[in-house]
């Protein structure tokens, strides 16, 4: 296993209901080249804003063609205040909109 330190843009794919990130590598320019899976998360930085990760062990249950099937998969959460309040967000839920972009700062790979 190695650690990753620094800033690479975080990708998030979900693969029949398994979530997967991976940190990927850009030219100077932009251009998305080769990209590492990830096997633990500790901190993104997203809108300008470092915010610290947690982790859990999910399982979801699905439905395809009758039958059903689990999976399991790490999820990642990170924490915000607002109006008061500490709200606890689902990473990949925020990841999978298109607006959302995300860096990470500390993984392993």
């Amino acid at each position: 296993m190695s650690h990753g330190s620094g800033m690479k843009l975080l990708r998030y794919t979900n693969i029949w209901k398994t979530d997967e990130f991976s940190v990927v590598d850009q030219d100077h320019t932009g251009k998305l080249l080769d990209s590492k899976s990830i096997t633990d998360l500790r901190r993104v930085r997203i809108h300008f804003t470092s915010y610290a990760v947690t982790s859990r062990v999910a399982s979801v249950t699905y439905s395809d063609h009758g039958n059903t099937y689990e999976v399991t998969s790490k999820h990642y959460y990170i924490k915000e205040t607002v109006f008061g309040r500490v709200i606890e967000f689902d990473l990949g839920a925020l990841m999978s909109r298109d607006d959302a972009v995300a860096f990470a700062e500390e993984w392993d790979e």
